[in-house]
């Protein structure tokens, strides 16, 4: 079943995030980055990645938390993420390049571009 998402007030998610974390907040609505952060350790983060836009600011701030729940590779696939994040992350991109990169490609809020540097750039410092 298919549901819409209806736009809740920021400041009424705010207030009422206990009650609403168990319908699926992460799903269903969409949360700016001060809810985020205040709730960051409560939030289901798979479903962050997968149905929100999060800020390069956002991800950075929850980047150990995001690797270490093993969810870089849906980072890649599904946010939008600069050329300079990618280059600053390159390392861990090289980590599992092929499983990455092939992340990273299937990404269509990416240019084709920046995918192609950073496809070069992780496969010249291999």
């Amino acid at each position: 079943m298919l549901v819409a998402r209806s736009k809740l007030p920021q400041s009424f998610i705010q207030q009422y995030f206990n009650q609403l974390k168990p319908y699926q907040i992460e799903r269903l609505q969409e949360l700016d980055d001060d809810i985020i952060e205040a709730h960051a350790s409560e939030l289901n983060w798979f479903s962050l990645l997968r149905f929100q836009t999060l800020s390069e600011k956002t991800i950075e701030a929850n980047i150990s938390k995001i690797k270490s729940l093993n969810l870089w590779k849906l980072l890649l696939k599904t946010q939008k993420l600069s050329l300079e994040f990618l280059i600053n992350h390159i390392e861990d991109i090289k980590a599992d390049a092929k499983g990455n990169l092939d992340a990273l490609n299937m990404n269509a809020l990416i240019d084709d571009s920046v995918k192609s540097k950073v496809t070069e750039l992780a496969e010249v410092l291999q």
